[in-house]
């Protein structure tokens, strides 16, 4: 459907009716102008302030209302803008500090170097004055020389004494060294013969604990055993007491059977006594009869009795006889599951045998793997640094020609064709040191050797205008003149027997001074170690390289690191021709291979050394496993030994019972008891036979007196057979008293034979136990005697040590010795050389003296470039050498060379001041960026106090006035209510938000959330209604 508009009647389009209302003020994009439900209902459940930015609390609402969160975005660009300009400023801080801090730690430097600069021109004037003083007096340098030359043969004697005393030294050291040595390996040998001794102990000690175990296990059986035939006996005894106490019942009953049984008779008697006359013949037959018949059944029972005792008897004779057969056949089945066990046992043992033996083997080959690779290993390696020298050698050779050829060919040439004079060449070709210094001088000499040797410094300035004039090339030149200054220190000797690099170059006398610049007092060492101990002296430092070419400088800093130093070629660099550079190429190559190849046979030690170390672990686990089998398997041989003992006696005894079981004893039981049998079977017979005719006349005296006597007899009969049965009963109990008092008697017996073996075992576990506590006293007096000796061994150890460390010592100071020998050797060639040469050098010492003139020039024109602090004073820069005389010589030779060691010791970083100069430029360049920098920050920061300002006082401004107007409107509505709201932080509205106070009428102060629905709707409506009407809208829609 269609919407359809109208103005004033007339029909309009929705363009021109939001126009009109937008010319009078209506908000339509907010759409102020309704006051909707859920709006007044939103309200009362608004927070005081939105948890998130995309909800709404009472604090957004207001600021909608209002008009201040316009400010939010700009409030947070400008917190943005402000952060980002901070953090610049922060950043740019911190490359102030940095470049002040860099600044400042160049400080001392830069005044080192000054201090140093000072120091050389003031060795400078002093030298102008030596060298006019030495002009003067040249014949008095000829003396001084010829003095000197005396001095050193008197030392070099000296010194060839001290060389034979250290050759005696070092030969007894070595002698001392063997007969310890000879000490040591015989204790090695008494500390092993002592291992095996414990050992052996150790083997013993867990047999004895086997053994110990053992017989507590036999002790705890027969102790079973013994218990089990205790309650045994007390069961017979218990058994003794109930048949005694049954017999005695029997007994004390049997009396009032017997008389009942007497009364009935008398019964019997007294009918029969009425009818005696009719019975008199029958009864007389009877009492016959009965009179015959009780002899013989007594008799009956008497051999019953008998019977019954005769074959108790024999079963326990038989029981006896079949003990040991029994005990054999126990003893028997113990040995055949001591067997059984016995094979498992050695079964498992000869397997475990096999495990150790298979990984024994297998850690051999494994080890044997592991030095063959780790030996080639070795070789390669050493392959590798004797080809990585050859290639290092050759490419510096390469470089060098490559660099230098041009330069040196072209001044070669222009002094041949006389447009150049006074060159000498390169350092490094004028002269030449020992194979195994090469890479030392090469590290401590760094690129002086390439540096090109002149006289004077008018030729080297010849030099390098020719060489700009043709445009050859570069060069650094060493002027022989200005270094002459050097040759009072090229003459120092080395504290502690050191030996100077310096010392040990072959060169002609000339280029002395040239090389002591090079290389200076640096001290020569064999490796890093010795290195560090010769550098870092109790009173001073060195300047030291080692072999490998490490170099460790006085100030504590040291070059080096994985690759070898560059070889120095001293006398060696030749430019390479075209074979020499296919060489060069092979041999890299090769060393390239040789490198990978080494790389991969080092990737295959790990997996061998685990294959080791697990292989170890193995035999180790197997080894100990089958000590315990083995020790276990000895057990139960002496088990089996012990029963194989017994045996023969066993079955003795077993063939003695079964030969016994036919003996007399037995034969004459059975017989009786054959005979009883036939004798009891021939009684029953007679007394049968009597009971029969008895029976059958007292049949007819019952016939003839009638149902009464009948009755009478009945009960005479039935007392007699309980008579009979008691009598029977107390027989039977009498029988079974016997055999328990027999068994009692037997049990008895075999528990004082059980108790005897009982005290056996305890003696035998005893004797086992003391000789178990024997044992550990003689092993604890083995490991006593192993531990003294392992610490004897560990002493003479450390003896040995001391004894090598003293060989080495010796061989060291041996060495040094012979090298000091023939360093004042040295030193007397260079004095005979400076005596030949004491006229040439007059001439020298004039044009040094010009030269250190020109010197102090150069050094004046240094010193004023660099700024002083404010309380120095102008040193004076110059010298007026004609005022010394030869008077003062010796002040000033001491002076130059205190003022030279105080230089050397200086040591100090000439181009630190150039960096100080650099960085005092950078420290402004990076102050000025800082000040800009600030600024920024600056009007960062006001701009966005300025917003969040102008947002907290136009909130203010319409708080209060909707908090009025809410009010004003409440109390309106209400009639005596009121409302306001409340900041929940005065001081920063925005950070925690508004709180809608209400209070209805005749109510206190609430939350609108704690209010009825009413009620918070009418709080609500009057809070919309008054915010509507500030916004002063044309017309509200509700």
């Amino acid at each position: 459907s269609a919407s359809t508009y109208y103005l004033n009647a007339a029909p309009s389009s929705f363009a021109d009716v939001t126009a009109l209302l937008r010319a009078h003020g209506v908000d339509l994009e907010n759409n102020r102008f309704l006051i909707l439900q859920g709006e007044v209902e939103q309200i009362a459940m608004m927070a005081p302030k939105a948890p998130t930015s995309h909800d709404t609390g009472l604090l957004e609402y207001l600021e909608d209302i209002i008009g201040t969160n316009r400010y939010v975005d700009g409030i947070a660009a400008a917190g943005e803008a402000l952060l980002v300009a901070s953090e610049v400023r922060a950043s740019v801080l911190n490359r102030v500090k940095i470049v002040e801090r860099e600044k400042v730690a160049l400080e001392d430097s830069k005044n080192d170097a000054v201090a140093f600069l000072k120091t050389k021109k003031k060795i400078a004037d002093k030298k102008a004055a030596l060298f006019q003083a030495h002009v003067e007096d040249a014949e008095e340098s000829l003396r001084v020389l010829a003095e000197k030359k005396e001095a050193k043969a008197a030392d070099m004697l000296a010194k060839q004494a001290e060389l034979d005393a250290l050759e005696e030294q070092m030969k007894g050291s070595e002698a001392q060294y063997k007969d310890k040595k000879s000490e040591f390996d015989e204790l090695a040998k008494g500390l092993e013969k002592c291992k095996a001794e414990f050992l052996a102990f150790e083997r013993k000690d867990i047999k004895l604990q086997e053994d110990i175990k053992h017989l507590a296990a036999n002790k705890k059986k027969t102790s079973g055993a013994l218990e089990k035939e205790m309650r045994k006996s007390e069961q017979i005894l218990a058994d003794i007491e109930k048949v005694t106490a049954e017999k005695d019942v029997l007994d004390s009953q049997f009396a009032p059977v017997t008389q009942k049984l007497q009364k009935a008779e008398e019964k019997v008697n007294a009918i029969m006594n009425e009818v005696h006359g009719s019975t008199q013949v029958i009864r007389s037959q009877v009492e016959e009869k009965q009179k015959s018949l009780l002899p013989l059944t007594e008799r009956v029972n008497t051999v019953e009795s008998a019977l019954e005792l005769l074959k108790s008897e024999l079963a326990l004779s038989e029981k006896k006889l079949q003990a040991p057969q029994q005990e054999l056949t126990a003893a028997q089945e113990k040995l055949s599951s001591l067997k059984e066990e016995h094979a498992r046992a050695s079964q498992e043992c000869g397997r475990l045998q096999g495990l150790v033996k298979t990984e024994k083997d297998r850690v051999s080959s494994t080890t044997a793997d592991h030095k063959k690779l780790v030996e080639e290993i070795r070789l390669r390696t050493a392959e590798a640094m004797e080809l990585r020298g050859k290639v290092e050698e050759a490419r510096t050779s390469s470089d060098v020609s490559q660099s230098r050829g041009a330069v040196e060919k072209a001044l070669s040439k222009a002094q041949s064709n006389g447009e150049l004079s006074g060159i000498h060449g390169r350092l490094g070709d004028l002269g030449s040191i020992d194979d195994k210094f090469d890479r030392a001088i090469g590290a401590a000499a760094g690129g002086s050797l390439n540096n090109i040797v002149v006289d004077t410094a008018e030729n080297a300035q010849k030099c390098v205008e020719y060489l700009k004039k043709h445009d050859v090339g570069r060069s650094t030149f060493i002027i022989l003149q200005k270094l002459e200054y050097l040759r009072s220190q090229m003459k120092e000797n080395p504290a502690g027997g050191a030996t100077r690099l310096f010392d040990l170059i072959q060169m002609d006398s000339r280029y002395g001074p040239a090389f002591f610049y090079a290389v200076g007092n640096t001290l020569v060492a064999g490796n890093l170690e010795d290195g560090r101990r010769l550098a870092f002296q109790p009173t001073r430092r060195n300047r030291v390289v080692t072999l490998m070419g490490e170099l460790i400088d006085t100030s504590g800093a040291m070059t080096g690191g994985g690759g070898a130093a560059p070889a120095g070629g001293l006398g060696k660099n030749v430019p390479l021709d075209q074979s020499g550079r296919k060489e060069l190429a092979k041999n890299e190559k090769l060393l390239e291979e040789l490198q990978q190849s080494i790389q991969c046979m080092k990737n295959q030690l790990p997996g061998l050394e685990a294959a080791m170390n697990q292989g170890l672990e193995t035999v180790d686990l197997h080894a100990s496993e089958l000590k315990r089998k083995s020790l276990a398997l000895d057990s139960l041989a002496s088990q089996i030994a012990d029963i194989r003992s017994q045996l023969p006696s066993l079955q003795a005894a077993a063939t003695s019972a079964g030969k016994n079981s036919n003996n007399t004893q037995l034969k004459e039981l059975s017989k009786k008891i054959q005979l009883k049998d036939s004798e009891l079977s021939k009684a029953k017979s007679a007394c049968e036979g009597l009971q029969a005719e008895v029976a059958a006349l007292q049949e007819q005296i019952l016939e003839v007196g009638g149902a009464k006597l009948k009755k009478a007899k009945a009960g005479a009969a039935a007392m007699k057979d309980e008579v009979d049965l008691m009598t029977h009963s107390i027989d039977k109990c009498s029988l079974k008293l016997a055999s328990l008092q027999a068994s009692a008697k037997k049990s008895t017996e075999l528990r004082r034979n059980l108790e005897t073996e009982i005290q056996q075992h305890e003696t035998d576990l005893k004797r086992t136990k003391d000789e178990y506590k024997q044992l550990e006293k003689t092993a604890e007096g083995v490991l006593t005697e192993f531990k003294d000796m392992e610490g004897r061994h560990e002493e003479k150890s450390s003896e040995i040590k001391e004894l090598q460390k003293t060989f080495e010592a010796a061989r060291k100071s041996l060495s040094k010795a012979r090298g000091s020998a023939q360093e004042f050797k040295n030193q007397i060639d260079d004095i005979n050389r400076a005596i030949d040469e004491a006229a040439r050098k007059k001439e020298g010492y004039q044009s040094a003296l010009q030269e250190s003139q020109q010197e102090i020039d150069s050094l004046v024109d240094i010193i004023v470039k660099v700024p002083h602090n404010g309380d120095e004073s102008g040193d004076d820069m110059t010298v007026d050498a004609e005022s010394h005389t030869r008077s003062n010589k010796p002040s000033l030779e001491k002076e130059i060379e205190r003022l030279e060691r105080e230089a050397q010791s200086m040591r100090p970083n000439l181009q630190a001041i150039d960096d100080y100069l650099i960085k005092e430029e950078e420290f402004s360049s990076r102050f000025k960026e800082l000040e800009e920098e600030t600024e920024k920050r600056d009007a960062a920061r006001k701009e966005h106090d300025s917003l969040v300002k102008q947002r907290h006082e136009e909130f203010m401004d319409g708080f209060t006035t909707i908090t009025k107007k809410l009010k004003e409107m409440y109390q309106m509505i209400t009639q005596g209510g009121d409302a306001e709201l409340e900041l929940v932080d005065s001081l920063d509205p925005f950070s925690e938000g508004v709180i809608f106070s209400v209070r209805p009428p005749k109510k206190s102060w609430k939350n609108i959330s704690n209010l009825s629905g009413g009620e918070k709707t009418l709080s609500s409506l009057a809070l919309v209604g008054r915010t509507k009407r500030i916004l002063s809208e044309a017309f509200f829609l509700t």
